[in-house]
């Protein structure tokens, strides 16, 4: 209840920081409090093998939830239990894959519209990464290539230089995530599990909300025509860079093995925090609206779709 709590805050507040939060509830007395969690946090990073538990406990509880943004990639790395060691082997089979999908010309049109509003995804360097972690990750699990798997590699390649780390860490992050989060997703040839991932949803909104699904329902507008980014590539496509890191540290504070429930009322709570809208709005708007809800909350966005008189329809 708290995480999806904070994730409805976090749509509307996606630039607020943890210290002018800690600032606003409790003085100077909570940013020093603030200061001793950091450090002990820091202090614990260091450590040869830094305690999970612990580090999540920090996070979750000292720091209000958030996770700061210059120890991110390491804590990322403990929560996903990703070793630093024995990597080197798979850093030279990344660098030497060879680019001989059958569908690879997918993958470089996909790699070239990765994230393209940020620098770093434009330079050839980068691209070159991004299609060799991409194919190398296939042949690995023994997959096809399936649009999404690009959107949600895209975080770990920012991680990647804050501070610098080697692709081999990168990448076993990139599968740690996926397994956690997204684990029958892209395994399936033709996304069954994808789909009953959506008959699932449909019910827990009949369950929570059966207003709201009526309404879907009477426009014939099942989750697969709005929600599948959303479950494709867990809020990546549409959302700004630093409202997505949020989400996900918030996913991987609070999700040791029920990632994939997490995801489901995340995106519960999405659909119920704009029911009024989409109770209100006109049929023609409604597609619109849910298509680019996770937009209108990564820019701050609260307004909806104009209402329209339906006494037609009705």
């Amino acid at each position: 209840h708290e995480a999806l709590r904070d994730l409805r805050m976090l749509s509307f507040s996606s630039s607020e920081t943890m210290d002018s939060k800690c600032g606003d509830r409790g003085g100077e007395s909570n940013q020093n409090k603030v200061r001793s969690a950091r450090t002990r946090l820091r202090l614990e990073l260091q450590k040869l093998k830094p305690n999970s538990e612990n580090i999540r406990s920090i996070c979750a509880q000292e720091l209000g939830g958030e996770i700061p943004r210059e120890v991110r990639s390491e804590v990322w790395l403990s929560l996903l239990g990703v070793e630093t060691n024995d990597r080197f082997l798979l850093d030279d089979c990344i660098r030497g894959t060879k680019l001989d999908l059958h569908n690879q010309r997918v993958i470089r049109v996909d790699t070239d519209r990765t994230r393209a509003g940020i620098a770093l995804f434009r330079t050839d360097e980068m691209k070159a990464l991004v299609s060799k972690i991409l194919t190398y990750y296939c042949k690995s699990q023994g997959i096809k290539y399936k649009q999404g798997l690009n959107e949600v590699l895209a975080p770990f390649i920012l991680l990647r230089n804050e501070p610098r780390l080697p692709d081999g860490i990168i990448f076993n992050m990139y599968c740690a995530f996926i397994s956690r989060f997204i684990p029958h997703v892209f395994s399936d040839e033709d996304f069954k599990a994808l789909q009953c991932e959506f008959r699932i949803f449909r019910l827990l909104v009949q369950y929570h909300d059966p207003e709201i699904c009526h309404r879907l329902d009477q426009y014939q507008l099942v989750p697969e025509l709005y929600a599948t980014p959303w479950f494709l590539t867990l809020f990546a496509r549409n959302v700004s860079i630093d409202l997505l890191f949020k989400i996900w540290d918030t996913y991987l504070l609070e999700a040791r093995q029920e990632g994939p429930v997490l995801h489901m009322f995340a995106c519960l709570a999405l659909l119920l925090s704009n029911r009024e809208v989409i109770l209100r709005a006109h049929s023609s708007d409604l597609p619109m609206f849910l298509t680019s809800v996770l937009g209108a909350a990564s820019t701050g966005r609260k307004d909806g779709p104009s209402e329209k008189q339906e006494d037609e329809e009705k």
